[in-house]
C-alpha cells in the first residue's frame, strides 16, 4: 500500500513498481471517484467535488478529509484489498485517501508493505499546483494557493502524526533515492 499527499510521486512510483515487479495497480482516487458518482450531493463523501472547501479554515478540511478518506477506505477500498487477499493477487493500491489505520488494519490481515510518500515543502507544492492544478480550484489564484497550503500541510502533518504512532514509514519526495526507498519499505526486491 502506497499512501500519502496528492502530488507527490505516488502514480507515478506505483506505475514503476508495477511494471518492475509485475504488481496489479489500483489507483485509490478511482475508488473515491466512484463512490462520490453514486453519492448523493448531500453525502459528505462529496465533500471536495467542488471548491467551497478552501472557504473554510484548514483543521475544518482536515476534519472532512479524514472522513472521506475513511469512507472511501471503509465502502470501496477494504471490499477491493480482501478480494486481492483472497486470490492472493500481489498488487499494489495507492492513493491519498489512506488513512494509517487502515493500512495498519490490513497490514495486519496480510497486507505485505505500506509507506507513506509525501511532499511537505511549501515551495514545492506552491510550484506543483502552479503548474498543474489537480484541484480545479487554485488556477493562477495566488491566494487560494496559499489557502490550499495551508490545508495540504495539515494533512501531511497528521499523515506524519498517524503514521509514525503506527511505526509506519514516511518517505519524503524530496529525499535520497525515492523510488528505491518506496521499494524498501514495500518489501520489494530487485529481481534475481
Amino acid at each position: 500500500m502506497l499512501g500519502g499527499t496528492a502530488n507527490a510521486g505516488k502514480t507515478t512510483c506505483a506505475a514503476r513498481l508495477a511494471v518492475q515487479f509485475g504488481l496489479e495497480s489500483h489507483q485509490v482516487d478511482t475508488v473515491r471517484v466512484e463512490l462520490q458518482a453514486s453519492a448523493p450531493n448531500t453525502d459528505p463523501i462529496r465533500y471536495f467535488s467542488d471548491c467551497s472547501w478552501l472557504d473554510l479554515p484548514p483543521e475544518n478540511s482536515l476534519e472532512h478529509k479524514i472522513d472521506v478518506a475513511r469512507r472511501t477506505c471503509q465502502d470501496g477500498v477494504a471490499p477491493l484489498m480482501a478480494r486481492l487477499l483472497i486470490a492472493e493477487r500481489d498488487a499494489i493500491i495507492e492513493g491519498d485517501d489512506l488513512p494509517p489505520e487502515f493500512v495498519e488494519q490490513w497490514r495486519s490481515a496480510g497486507a505485505s508493505g505500506a509507506v507513506f510518500l509525501i511532499e511537505a515543502d511549501p515551495d514545492v507544492i506552491r510550484q506543483r499546483y502552479l503548474t498543474l492544478d489537480r484541484t480545479g480550484c487554485i488556477g493562477q489564484d495566488h491566494r487560494r494557493l496559499d489557502r490550499f497550503i495551508s490545508h495540504y500541510l495539515g494533512w501531511v502533518r497528521w499523515l506524519q502524526s498517524e503514521a509514525a504512532q503506527r511505526k509506519l514509514t514516511v518517505v519524503d519526495s524530496r529525499g535520497g533515492d525515492v523510488f528505491s526507498d518506496v521499494a524498501a519499505a514495500l518489501g520489494l526486491t530487485a529481481p534475481a
